[in-house]
């Protein structure tokens, strides 16, 4: 956790970051870049309540080289290009059967 402290900040959010937003953090870890993806929260379909109760997306991975920039063992075929300006992330990502990431291009916030 405390080389979170020295991430990359990417997000979707348009002014004030709230829970329904994405948060990207992009950081080193033990010699290698991790990446983890916070956000996205959903209310639960069959009892909702307010937040933190219902479905978010909480994935912390290692990024592992690909063609086109990098891949994660969780995220399927997702191909995540990390630049100082941005993150893009090419394909969809399932967190939850509730939520999940939309593929495009999160801006740097930090």
């Amino acid at each position: 956790m405390q080389a979170q402290a020295f991430a990359k900040v990417y997000a979707n959010a348009n002014g004030k970051f709230t829970h329904e937003d994405l948060a990207i953090l992009v950081y080193p870890s033990n010699g290698r870049q991790r990446i983890h993806l916070w956000g996205n929260w959903m209310p639960d379909a069959y009892q909702p309540k307010p937040f933190p109760d219902g479905k978010l997306c909480n994935l912390d991975e290692e990024l592992q080289p690909a063609k086109g920039g990098y891949m994660t063992a969780s995220t399927d075929d997702a191909v995540f290009s990390i630049s100082d300006s941005a993150v893009r992330i090419s394909e969809h990502i399932m967190c939850t059967p509730r939520t999940g990431i939309a593929p495009g291009s999160y801006r740097r916030v930090k």
